[in-house]
């Protein structure tokens, strides 16, 4: 895996919860997931929420086995911890962060 970004957020994954979210320009469930994860990132200090676009970066999302967007994936240390897909309910995603945080 080459994207020197990616490498980046792994390594920033030991100081904090990093959220990548894989999405794309035509996704609707990706422009949902977009607001609701910046209103969740408000309310956490030590959490980086960073996107890619599949079509910008193909060989990424295949490497990472991305198969749907948007696809989230939650890094701690270096490791995905949690994974999910579409655009689930800001509540959701605060139940999936805190065993994390």
């Amino acid at each position: 895996m080459k994207n020197l970004d990616y490498q980046i957020l792994l390594s920033e994954s030991d100081r904090q919860l990093v959220l990548v979210v894989f999405t794309a320009p035509w996704s609707g469930g990706a422009h949902l997931l977009n607001g609701m994860l910046e209103r969740v990132k408000k309310d956490y200090d030590n959490l980086r929420v960073s996107q890619f676009d599949i079509e910008e970066h193909p060989e990424l999302a295949t490497d990472l086995g991305i198969t749907q967007v948007p696809t989230t994936l939650l890094i701690r240390n270096h490791q995905v911890m949690d994974l999910f897909t579409g655009a689930i309910p800001r509540r959701k995603i605060i139940d999936r962060l805190k065993p994390h945080i």
